[in-house]
């Protein structure tokens, strides 16, 4: 669980004197005293917090001569409650120290409301917000950076596992050429969800201020392929990410590029091997070049360089 935390309340940068400290200079105060310094808006975390446990909110069961402990839906729900402004952080590539961390979520997002950070070990660490406006605005804004290293930030959710490789974070994306028409709220969400998680709408492509392309604030998944095309209305639609690092245009994947990719390296390897057991080559034809789907084919690809934009200034 975690192993270290911290509140603040509402200002820009923690305290010189160590992130266990409120900002104001006051006296060290616990954890809980901190906790219930919060200004209201979000119920502070207590394990007193009043809730009233039936006598099947947790429940023993026997599992291969071994007890198992299983919580109810209602229990669940309730201990889910404080963490619902939360965000889960991590720097790709970076150790960085947890008083580092909580310096920065002041400097670099700036909260109106207090905050609690709490280390989750393996370089991870969550940021749980006072106010709901300031965990929304994290989650929409960015991407992040931290001394050019990239930042993922990803909505918190229950049973989150920290001993394993962040798989999601959330990006800008951005769909060119969609009807004027289409520029409604119930149906650029419904796109959204075909791409990931909806998190925002840029207010320009709410209002169709500007529909050179709608740009959406979504949550996706780096355990799958990222979407190069959006099917609407029988109509084909490219879609964009925008500033996002380490991207192959052949597999679709996070992490690594086309020249890195190891399905390129096979594939041309096996075309390179069905060549050389082809008949000769006719006098006076040009030689062929082994085609791999996906690699200089754009116009009918999953996936190609139309899907790394810079954001619009």
């Amino acid at each position: 669980m975690a192993t270290a935390s911290a509140t603040y309340g509402g200002t820009s940068r923690p305290p010189d004197t160590g992130p266990r400290v409120l900002p104001g200079g006051g006296p060290r105060s616990s954890f809980k005293e901190k906790l219930l310094q919060w200004r209201s808006g979000v119920t502070p975390y207590r394990a007193d917090d009043g809730f009233q446990l039936a006598d099947d909110d947790i429940s023993v069961e026997m599992r291969s001569d071994r007890p198992s402990l299983w919580f109810s839906d209602r229990f669940r729900s309730h201990i889910a409650c404080p963490w619902v402004f939360s965000i889960i952080t991590k720097v790709l590539g970076r150790r960085f120290s947890y008083r580092f961390i909580c310096s920065k979520v002041a400097s670099l997002w700036k909260p109106q409301g207090g905050f609690q950070v709490i280390d989750l070990g393996n370089d991870y660490f969550l940021v749980r917000f006072e106010r709901r406006e300031d965990c929304a605005r994290v989650l929409a804004e960015g991407p992040w950076m931290i001394q050019g290293s990239y930042m993922i930030v990803q909505s918190w959710q229950p049973c989150f596992d920290a001993s394993k490789d962040p798989t999601r974070t959330v990006v800008w994306v951005q769909i060119p050429e969609l009807l004027v028409e289409w520029y409604r709220q119930d149906i650029l969400s419904a796109v959204a969800k075909q791409i990931g998680k909806p998190i925002r709408i840029d207010i320009n492509t709410l209002h169709a201020e500007r529909a050179k392309f709608a740009r959406l604030a979504i949550e996706v998944e780096f355990t799958k392929p990222l979407l190069g095309r959006v099917e609407i209305e029988g109509r084909w639609f490219k879609v964009s990410y925008e500033d996002i690092l380490d991207f192959c245009f052949h597999c679709g994947f996070v992490g690594h590029m086309a020249s890195q990719c190891t399905n390129v390296r096979s594939m041309l390897q096996a075309a390179e091997q069905d060549r050389s057991v082809q008949p000769p080559v006719v006098p006076n034809s040009a030689p062929q070049q082994p085609q791999v789907a996906g690699i200089g084919q754009e116009g009918c690809s999953k996936f190609g360089a139309w899907m790394k934009v810079s954001k619009p200034s």
